[in-house]
């Protein structure tokens, strides 16, 4: 019922053009066709997600199998690198090693323990050795013996450093030279 003063703008049935129903049929396609667009499309991004997401775990357990291989090679690799940085120093050391070997065994073709009492080389490759003879005889066996070493020139510049009598009878000698 109306009251009055009311005015009703609103019209009470609506008859729709032909246009107009054919315009709402291809905005219902449309719409559907949306929808499916919009389904397939969240389709495919949820397996490329489960994709990527598969593929990540893989290279993250990949990634932690190589961390532990690194880990365990990396002790290896700290001694090689350290060995590899030692071998020039060693190598020099070798270079400039002093024929210990020869000059004991020129020494003992002099003397040897327990007559041999010390034995010493500075920075200059003398040889100082130090002996305790019993007899003058002995010292003059010891100093043919350096003289021989001489002849052969396997020593040169030998000197007889030092001769001393002992209260017991015996003599201590210091000879030097110079091994060739």
């Amino acid at each position: 019922m109306s009251v009055p003063g009311d005015i009703n703008l609103i019209k009470t049935k609506t008859s729709l053009t032909p246009e107009i129903i054919a315009l709402m049929g291809q905005l219902r396609v449309v719409s559907f066709v949306g929808i499916g667009v919009i389904l397939v499309v969240g389709f495919l991004i949820g397996i490329s997600f489960l994709f990527l997401t598969n593929e990540q775990r893989s290279l993250a357990e990949t990634k932690k199998q190589l961390l532990t291989v690194i880990a365990a090679d990396a002790k290896k690799e700290s001694l090689f690198f350290s060995l590899k940085d030692r071998i020039p120093v060693v190598d020099r050391a070798i270079q400039n090693e002093k024929p210990w070997g020869q000059i004991l065994d020129m020494v003992g073709n002099v003397i040897l323990p327990p007559k041999l009492i010390s034995l010493a080389v500075d920075d200059h490759q003398v040889v100082f050795f130090n002996g305790k003879a019993g007899s003058v005889e002995e010292v003059a066996g010891w100093t043919s013996s350096i003289i021989d070493l001489v002849a052969k020139r396997r020593v040169r510049s030998p000197q007889l450093v030092s001769l001393q009598l002992t209260k017991e009878g015996s003599m201590l000698v210091s000879f030097s030279f110079i091994p060739n």
